[in-house]
């Protein structure tokens, strides 16, 4: 005899109480669950620490006021070498030399110079005194 659907229903127990397995497995399944969770701010540090810039797109400067054009792909740009690109003009060489050797020629004339203050021996100090004395008399006498 066949059985219809409803009495294979009715024929299961049906708990209305979880039991302590049931508890188990749902504590381990959430557990596992947990576990399986991704921390999305993690890992997108971690993409974004192994992301390589964006290269530029290669495009040719046609004019000075900015104005430029994509290349199209296989095509590299022709540069001309110029032998002026990348000097200084000669008449700031010639500036900046005439800078150094006067710069240069402050220095010598500071070494040869002697300090304005410095100290004096004894003998030397008695000798400026006595021709200072001497003036001093000197001019009071032509008075």
């Amino acid at each position: 005899m066949k059985e219809t659907p409803m009495k294979q229903f009715c024929q299961r127990k049906q708990r209305l109480f979880p039991t302590k397995e049931d508890i188990v497995q749902y504590n381990n399944r959430k557990k596992e669950e947990a576990i399986k969770e991704k921390n999305f701010i993690s890992e997108n540090i971690k993409t974004v620490l192994k992301m390589k810039p964006k290269e530029p797109e290669p495009r040719v400067v046609l004019e000075p006021h900015g104005e430029s054009k994509r290349l199209i792909d296989g095509l590299e740009p022709i540069y001309i070498k110029s032998s002026a690109f990348g000097k200084t003009p000669g008449y700031l060489q010639s500036l900046i030399k005439k800078r150094e050797k006067l710069h240069q020629m402050q220095k010598d004339a500071r070494g040869v110079e002697k300090p304005k203050c410095r100290y004096i021996r004894r003998d030397e100090r008695e000798e400026l005194l006595e021709l200072d004395s001497k003036v001093s008399e000197h001019l009071l006498h032509d008075d």
